[in-house]
C-alpha cells in the first residue's frame, strides 16, 4: 500500500483510522469530498466534527450534504470529551459510520495538542472492534513537525498528497505510553492536591467539589471542572486500567 495512489475511502479494514495531512484548503475539501462521496454510496451517517470556520468555508466547494456537524471548538475544548462524543453518535446511529475529526490546528497550546493527541491514541484502542472511519485532518503548512510525528504515532495510514501510506511508526499497543514519553504533561504549580481514583467516582467527584482550591471557583466553574474530571476518570475506567489521579 505504501507509495500507492488512491483515495481516503478505499479501505477495505472494518475501523480506519486515517490521518490527512493537507498543506492547502484545496487539499482538504477534495479528500472530504471523496469521504463524503464514499459514505453516500454506501449509505453510511457522516459527523463533521471540525472548527466551525472550517466547515463554512468547506461547505461552499462541497455542496449540500446530508451530514451532521459538531463544533470542535465547543466539543474539543476539554479533548477528554471527544471519545465520548464519538461514541455516542456511532451508537445513535448504528451500522458503519463514518467521522472526520480535527481536534488539533495551528493554535492550540502544548496542553491541548497533549490531551488531542492521547485521544487520538485511545481511539485506536476504543473503537478496535466498531465498524467505522475516521479521518483526521492535520494542516501539515502550519502545525509543527513535532505535532505531526504524534499524529504519525497515532494514525494507522497517513494520506498525503492524494497518496496513502502506512505510518511506519504507528503502534496500537504502545502509542499511549510512548506518547507519555515524547508529550508529558505539564507539572501544576504549587500548592496541588491530589485525588486517587480507587473504583469510586462518586467518590472521586465529592474530593474534587471539595478540595481547598476548587473551593475559590464560582458554582459554575466548580461544575464544570469537576464535571470534566469525571469524563476524564470515566475513560479511565472504561478504556484503560481503572486508575487514575487528579492534581488540583
Amino acid at each position: 500500500m505504501t507509495g500507492e495512489t488512491t483515495s481516503a475511502h478505499n479501505i477495505e479494514a472494518r475501523f480506519v483510522h486515517e490521518a490527512l495531512m493537507y498543506r492547502n484548503e484545496s487539499e482538504l475539501r477534495d479528500a472530504v469530498a471523496e469521504f463524503l462521496a464514499a459514505a453516500r454510496a454506501a449509505h453510511e451517517p457522516v459527523l463533521m466534527a471540525l472548527p466551525s470556520a472550517t466547515w463554512e468555508r468547506l461547505r461552499v466547494g462541497l455542496g449540500d450534504t446530508e451530514a451532521s456537524f459538531a463544533d470542535m471548538e465547543e466539543v474539543g475544548r476539554n479533548p477528554s470529551c471527544l471519545l465520548p462524543m464519538i461514541e455516542d453518535w456511532m451508537n445513535d446511529h448504528g451500522g458503519r459510520a463514518r467521522v472526520v475529526s480535527e481536534a488539533i490546528w495551528p493554535g492550540r497550546s502544548y496542553p491541548e495538542t497533549a490531551e488531542c493527541l492521547r485521544h487520538e491514541a485511545l481511539l485506536n484502542q476504543a473503537l478496535a472492534d466498531a465498524d467505522a472511519a475516521i479521518l483526521s485532518p492535520y494542516d501539515a503548512a502550519h502545525l509543527d513537525s513535532e505535532t505531526l510525528a504524534g499524529a504519525e504515532m497515532t494514525h494507522q495510514t497517513v494520506l498525503e498528497g492524494g497518496r496513502r501510506r502506512v505510518s511506519a511508526s504507528y503502534d496500537s499497543s504502545a502509542a499511549p505510553a510512548r506518547l507519555g514519553d515524547v508529550w508529558p504533561l505539564e507539572s501544576p504549580s504549587e500548592p496541588v492536591f491530589e485525588h486517587r481514583l480507587d473504583g469510586s467516582l462518586h467518590d472521586l467527584r465529592h474530593e474534587v467539589a471539595e478540595d481547598p482550591l476548587v473551593g475559590e471557583l464560582s458554582a459554575d466553574r466548580r461544575s464544570d471542572l469537576v464535571f470534566a474530571v469525571n469524563e476524564a476518570a470515566t475513560n479511565a475506567i472504561r478504556h484503560g486500567d481503572g486508575g487514575c489521579t487528579t492534581r488540583i
